[in-house]
């Protein structure tokens, strides 16, 4: 996936992507210009409902995007087993944040 994004200072820019954390699978911030955005994220399944779910069960995680100055960002995001640091990522979130 890759995606342009325009923001203003302060603002908030938030998506889902799938997750396939049944399998060990984990996204990694790879590359974010922490001077301009602020990157985190977050499952929004609490740990209770995550043990009483089956294994291999995928939940979604929610990335935040929060634009902290003007300027540009290249965020990289990748999803990966972190036990695998030779293996190929799963799947990739590539997006270009210009902040305005």
């Amino acid at each position: 996936m890759k995606k342009e994004i325009i923001l203003r200072v302060n603002k908030t820019y938030s998506f889902e992507l799938e997750s396939h954390g049944g399998g060990g699978y984990s996204w990694l911030i790879v590359s974010n210009n922490e001077e301009v955005t602020e990157v985190q994220l977050k499952s929004n399944i609490s740990e209770h409902d995550i043990n009483l779910t089956p294994l291999g069960k995928n939940y979604p995680i929610e990335v935040e995007i929060k634009a902290l100055a003007k300027g540009k960002s290249l965020i990289v995001l990748e999803e990966r087993r972190v036990w695998e640091s030779d293996a190929t990522p799963l799947n990739y979130c590539k997006l270009i944040v210009t902040i305005k």
